[in-house]
């Protein structure tokens, strides 16, 4: 999941507005960072890696965030409660 999905699934507005600038400074293809470029998503084959990835320990998925370039930070969010906010998120309702 691309980092601007993670800014809004965590109510992370400052940082989803510092990518935002990010993009745009960079030229970056923005319209192909979104969800509804990709005909064949499919959020609930998405849901199901979720409990593969790598970064999850035990019912704790340790996200990799940008605050701006050069630093990063770590942020943990429940399993059940991120896939609640996906499952509840506008941008992935069909």
């Amino acid at each position: 999941m691309g980092l601007k999905y993670i800014f809004k699934l965590m109510g992370l507005n400052e940082s989803l507005m510092l990518w935002d600038q990010m993009a745009k400074a960079l030229a970056l293809p923005v319209e192909k960072f979104s969800i509804q470029y990709f005909d064949n998503f499919n959020v609930k084959e998405f849901l199901s890696f979720l409990e593969q990835d790598k970064k999850k320990q035990e019912s704790i998925l340790r996200l990799v965030l940008v605050k701006h370039l050069g630093h990063c930070y770590l942020e943990e969010v429940s399993v059940k409660d991120f896939k609640a906010k996906i499952l509840t998120h506008a941008d992935f309702i069909n």
